[in-house]
């Protein structure tokens, strides 16, 4: 009965050092960084998505806005405003053809463009991306970090931080390039 017991303890300890273990391997995101969600973005409301620019009015059914705060529930002062390109897609016959879309706005909270990603978000077929927004002033992330998955032979890649430029009250990018690799953490 002591053996049992002294097994069954010790195979307890193997699953959990090993759940430790992997979960510490695979542990996603960046000290200070939050990570952008998108099963906490919401329907944008038809009337703002018509405020937006023409090419955004065909999609209004399947364009959602995701807040970047600092903590849920506090109102946010910039979102990112994106198609939901798998969800227009699964409304369209299985041979329909890519079409060009708008790329995400990063918008104030009135809605008035101050930045814009360089992929589609969530997911740019068969790419997907995570954004990562931080470094806080005044209720307002000073920068956020686009990196992508990619299946593709030539791997994952990311771009360089778009950064808050408090005097033109936009983010901008250093360089518009990919980076092939991963960023450093």
């Amino acid at each position: 009965m002591l053996k049992a017991h002294r097994c069954y303890a010790i195979c307890l300890f193997l699953m959990v050092a090993a759940f430790l273990l992997t979960s510490n391997v695979h542990c996603e995101g960046y000290k200070g960084f939050l990570k952008l969600n998108p099963d906490e973005c919401v329907p944008l409301d038809k009337k703002i998505v018509l405020q937006l620019s023409a090419e955004w009015h065909k999609y209004a059914d399947f364009v959602k806005i995701c807040a970047l705060t600092q903590k849920k529930g506090q109102p946010a002062k910039g979102s990112i405003i994106s198609v939901w390109v798998e969800e227009y897609y699964g409304t369209l016959p299985s041979d329909a053809m890519w079409e060009k879309f708008p790329l995400p706005l990063i918008v104030d909270d009135h809605f008035q463009k101050i930045g814009q990603l360089p992929e589609l978000y969530p997911m740019d077929q068969p790419r997907e991306l995570d954004v990562y927004y931080g470094k806080w002033q005044l209720g307002m992330p000073t920068e956020i970090m686009v990196d992508v998955h990619n299946p593709a032979v030539s791997g994952d890649y990311y771009y360089d931080s778009l950064i808050w430029n408090k005097d033109r009250g936009t983010y901008e990018m250093k360089s518009e390039g990919e980076r092939y690799g991963r960023r450093k953490r």
